[in-house]
């Protein structure tokens, strides 16, 4: 029903935003702007390279916590089994 639908998007459109601002956040440090002043200045790659990259680099655990973060998000969800009573209705 329409209701349920609203209830499902409620409960999944914060760990949805915080799973997307994490994103933008290391992409943003991954492509900088063209006319930004970060971005100019012969930096090497080891400077410009967002921290994120370079702790994840050396720590693996880091590196496995970012993908289930990104793959399962803040609020992990657990489908149950319906039962057919439950399904009828």
């Amino acid at each position: 029903s329409l209701r349920n639908l609203r209830a499902v998007q409620n409960r999944r459109q914060f760990p949805t935003r915080v799973v997307q601002a994490f994103q933008v956040r290391i992409l943003r440090g991954l492509y900088p702007q063209k006319h930004s002043p970060s971005s100019r200045g012969g930096h090497s790659k080891a400077e410009s390279e967002p921290l994120f990259f370079r702790i994840a680099r050396k720590v693996p655990v880091f590196r496995h916590l970012a993908g289930r973060f990104i793959g399962i998000g803040p609020r992990p969800e657990h489908v149950g089994a319906v039962s057919p009573a439950r399904a009828a209705r």
